[in-house]
């Protein structure tokens, strides 16, 4: 225990450290910062609540308000969100709009050169769903919770889905106003006809009338 920190260090050259503060938890090997493993040959890890909470859950996170499960069922991840822990529910108004005002860019990491990424700037993100964008009140960076950008694509599909259902009742009906259309064509193309061969039929007899002494 030196000024409040606990270090664990082997008695190998160079020496693996394990060093515990009050905040924080850092492993190196030598002068260069190391992984650390957390139960690497299994068993649960539980971090603000009790391991095995959740059955099949690898890792399990529970903060103030919700709780998240990694590594439960096939590999997904489950977070709190009964509506019992819910207020103020409302529909994402103009969804559409605001994602397709979203970005998807192509990057790399500054840490990582040469590896392409995809995904989202979160500046840009933030303009348009903030509830989506963390700042660290200490560095200013920005971080994006990715997740909740499916609730508004979802919605986004509803209203494209009613645009096109809205459309294709207008197609129908304007299909059924040219079969309409073409049944009174029908119609009158009979009637011509009709009139037609009934003014012939006048103009032989008025021919045959004046032919006749």
């Amino acid at each position: 225990n030196t000024g409040g920190t606990i270090r664990i260090r082997d008695t190998a050259s160079p020496a693996r450290t394990l060093n515990i503060d009050t905040n924080e938890i850092q492993a190196s090997f030598g002068a260069t910062a190391s992984p650390i493993l957390l139960n690497p040959y299994g068993g649960l890890i539980a971090i603000g609540g009790t391991a095995g909470t959740s059955t099949g859950s690898n890792l399990s996170i529970k903060g103030l308000v919700t709780a998240c499960t990694l590594g439960s069922g096939a590999g997904a991840t489950n977070c709190t969100s009964d509506i019992r822990m819910k207020q103020n529910v409302n529909t994402i108004q103009n969804p559409l709009e605001k994602v397709l005002g979203l970005k998807g860019v192509t990057f790399e990491w500054k840490s990582e050169p040469g590896i392409e990424r995809i995904g989202f700037i979160a500046q840009d993100v933030e303009k348009i769903f903030p509830q989506a964008v963390e700042t660290d009140p200490e560095s200013g960076m920005k971080s994006l919770a990715h997740p909740v950008l499916i609730a508004p694509v979802v919605e986004a599909i509803k209203e494209i889905m009613a645009k096109i259902d809205d459309l294709f009742e207008k197609i129908t009906k304007i299909f059924d106003e040219i079969e309409t259309l073409k049944a009174e064509n029908t119609e009158l193309k009979s009637k011509l006809l009709n009139l037609e061969d009934r003014i012939k039929a006048l103009e032989e007899k008025e021919t045959n009338a004046a032919t006749t002494p």
